[in-house]
């Protein structure tokens, strides 16, 4: 896993934010097959998750809890969810299962995923998992950290509240844009503030 690997030999995490570590053998089957995770690397001090973040995003954790518009608490680590939304076409992992050596050309050109999963579940299971869920009351702002290890876009959207843009592919954004829905394509990164206020 080359993030693993990376906090292992060199004795440092990587900048603070949300990375996917994976098994780059025989690229994207391991990977397609389940040998992935997200590693969340957290700053040593400050308010928000990001080293440096830019002015307005600064702003943004900086506001939570403090003005009109965002009545209650700040931002806690607590406070955070991680979404690994995923895609499993399953005759390859009974393939796999078999003992059968599984092409990553092949495998490309014939990907038919039947199952799209959040955290490991799909469907009912992954829409009435509270480990999933940014549960709480109004003024209690959630951070999720989304990482897409499959092998097509999932275009995620958000009932009741809309949420701010705040890291792409581990880029604290300068424009922190509020909006209901994103798309997220294999193996990039986004997160996601989600302030929690009445609608």
């Amino acid at each position: 896993a080359s993030y693993l690997f990376l906090l292992r030999w060199q004795g440092a995490a990587p900048a603070p934010g949300t990375y996917v570590y994976l098994d780059p053998l025989n690229a994207p089957v391991n990977r397609l097959l389940g040998l992935y995770g997200a590693l969340i690397v957290l700053p040593t001090a400050g308010n928000t998750p990001y080293a440096g973040p830019p002015p307005r995003l600064q702003r943004l954790f900086d506001d939570l809890g403090t003005t009109a518009h965002f009545p209650g608490e700040p931002w806690i680590t607590e406070r955070t969810r991680v979404w690994q939304v995923h895609s499993v076409d399953s005759r390859w992992n009974a393939l796999a299962a078999a003992g059968r050596t599984i092409s990553a050309a092949a495998l490309v050109a014939d990907y038919r995923p039947d199952f799209f999963t959040l955290n490991g579940q799909s469907g009912y299971f992954a829409s009435h998992n509270a480990r999933n869920a940014p549960s709480g009351r109004v003024g209690q702002p959630f951070l999720i950290r989304i990482t897409n290890t499959g092998l097509l876009a999932h275009s995620l959207h958000l009932h009741g509240n809309h949420f701010y843009l705040c890291a792409v592919d581990g880029v604290p954004q300068a424009s922190v844009r509020n909006i209901d829905s994103w798309r997220i394509g294999p193996l990039e990164r986004a997160d996601w503030m989600i302030p929690l206020i009445r609608p």
